[in-house]
């Protein structure tokens, strides 16, 4: 809570500011992430659940191909994606990697009052379970996202297609 990280650097895995990962709670809150050629995502929730990340200020350069500014709900196959996850009023600015998103959950997972003007990527990674997700009232450059199904998704149509983090609903 309220730090501030720096460049996190070293061949994959290595490069994860905050990892939370295969954790049952946890609080990651009021951060700033800066820093240049992450090698992983910055921020990370693998196989997690009743996660806060909230109120935190990433800026980040991603060099690693498939990482990103913060991950929620990614699991291996057939592995529980977590739930009871909260993503709320973080601002995230993001060059290289993908977008940052939620990747599973099995109940419960809301992101709400983000701004994300590198986009963001929803769907069921490695096929995992993605119900229960809650996606509203976010700034989001939409044409860098990837959400394959809106339909899937509680709120879809409350976010605000932008970069412009002063648009955020409050």
């Amino acid at each position: 809570r309220a730090n501030r990280f720096l460049t996190f650097a070293g061949p994959a895995p290595r490069g994860t500011a905050i990892e939370y990962d295969y954790m049952q709670s946890g609080e990651i809150d009021a951060n700033e992430v800066r820093g240049a050629a992450y090698a992983s995502d910055a921020v990370s929730v693998f196989e997690s659940s009743g996660i806060r990340l909230t109120g935190n200020d990433v800026d980040v350069d991603v060099a690693e191909p498939s990482a990103a500014a913060f991950t929620i709900g990614d699991a291996l196959e057939g592995h529980d994606p977590g739930a009871d996850n909260l993503v709320a009023d973080n601002v995230v600015h993001q060059t290289g990697g993908v977008p940052a998103g939620v990747f599973g959950s099995t109940r419960n997972t809301v992101l709400e009052r983000n701004c994300l003007t590198a986009g963001i990527q929803a769907y069921a990674y490695n096929g995992n379970t993605f119900v229960g997700v809650v996606i509203r009232n976010n700034v989001i450059d939409l044409g860098v996202s990837f959400v394959p199904d809106t339909s899937v998704i509680e709120g879809w149509d409350t976010n605000i297609d932008g970069t412009d983090c002063a648009l955020v609903p409050r």
